[in-house]
């Protein structure tokens, strides 16, 4: 009964978040008026495209090189092809999920265990990094803020948010680091419940959960546990692996500067003067605002936040407008192509690789 209401609860949700996206950015278009867009979207170079598509190539390419580079760390040896195949399923259910850029872990916790990685290490990864991930942005918020902040007039409410938001990042990711080490018994019982949902939605038959329920409660127990003590291990060794640190992070900070990037050559395109760095600051900006977990991706709010940032600076709506929406098609769309592709792809491999494997056993 749970599950099936679970499952349509979850399609009303999906059906709502259509609607309002689309509502959101018809009135995006609404306040630019169609005509003005169009004229702008005949400025652009076509070759403009291919350009952008290759740097979207190489955000996923050094994103997966990463989790690779942590893997290996761990001991772990996965080809990068199917390691790319992996990353991209999860950036797919990443931004199919209002989980402020955090539905992707379960997935990728799922794939790497199927590589033969141990649900404790697959977990440690994911973990590990979020944190590469997100320390890299929050360096890159700060100068933004700081930069706009002084820069230009920004309004009250804009600016109580932004900080309110940045605040919230750095508590949250300290907090987690200390939780970990100092209240072990509450993260075992989290990561243990996160694992009894990741186990109902990955068992293959129904029948299974119900017949191996003891079992996996005691997996459940035993691995929360293990995962918790693995994790601080794990981060420890990496921390202390200066080569690997210092690649992982340099190819986050590479992989933020890319989204800006993009962006800044479409303005270049249509011939909107702006430099790479106001670019950059609304970016960071904008998506922080759009990590609220209410719609996918953070889809229509991202739009609104940056056209507005870009507004307030003196960028016209119709540039501004078609800069956010053909940058978000290769950030947002062109990843879930990519994805979805990746998944079909992985899904042919898994039923036929894995026909009779659970994902405890």
């Amino acid at each position: 009964m749970m599950p099936g209401f679970m499952m349509q609860d979850t399609r009303y949700k999906n059906i709502f978040y259509s609607i309002l996206i689309i509502l959101v950015l018809c009135y995006l278009y609404f306040i630019v008026g169609i005509d003005e867009l169009l004229s702008t979207l005949t400025r652009l170079d076509p070759g403009l495209f291919f350009f952008l598509t290759t740097l979207q190539m190489i955000t996923q390419i050094l994103l997966a090189y990463r989790l690779q580079l942590l893997i290996r760390a761990l001991k772990y040896r996965i080809g990068f092809m199917k390691l790319f195949a992996i990353h991209l399923a999860g950036a797919l259910v990443e931004n199919i999920t209002p989980a402020a850029k955090a539905g992707s872990e379960p997935a990728r916790v799922y794939l790497l265990h199927k590589e033969g990685i141990l649900l404790k290490d697959a977990f440690t990864v994911t973990l590990v990094g979020k944190y590469v991930d997100m320390i890299p942005f929050t360096v890159l918020l700060l100068l933004s803020y700081t930069y706009l902040a002084t820069q230009f007039i920004l309004p009250a409410p804009l600016i109580v948010a932004i900080q309110a938001s940045i605040v919230l990042i750095i508590f949250l990711g300290i907090s987690g680091v200390i939780f970990l080490y100092r209240n072990e018994k509450i993260a075992v019982k989290i990561l243990r419940n996160a694992m009894k949902i990741l186990h109902f939605f990955t068992a293959k038959r129904a029948k299974n959960r119900e017949r191996h329920a003891v079992q996996v409660q005691v997996q459940h127990d035993a691995e929360a546990e293990a995962a918790v003590k693995n994790f601080k291990r794990s981060l420890f060794n990496i921390v202390q692996d200066k080569a690997v640190l210092t690649i992982s992070l340099s190819a986050s900070i590479i992989v933020w500067l890319l989204y800006p990037l993009k962006i800044y050559v479409i303005f270049y395109t249509l011939g909107t003067d702006i430099s790479f760095g106001i670019v950059a600051c609304v970016t960071f900006l904008a998506y922080l605002v759009g990590l609220i977990p209410l719609l996918p991706g953070g889809l229509g709010i991202y739009e609104g936040s940056a056209i507005a940032l870009y507004s307030i600076l003196g960028i016209s709506l119709a540039d501004a407008t078609v800069a956010v929406i053909i940058g978000r098609l290769f950030t947002f769309w062109f990843v879930i192509l990519l994805g979805t592709l990746a998944a079909i792809i992985l899904k042919i491999k898994t039923n036929s690789e894995y026909k009779t494997e659970e994902i405890f056993y």
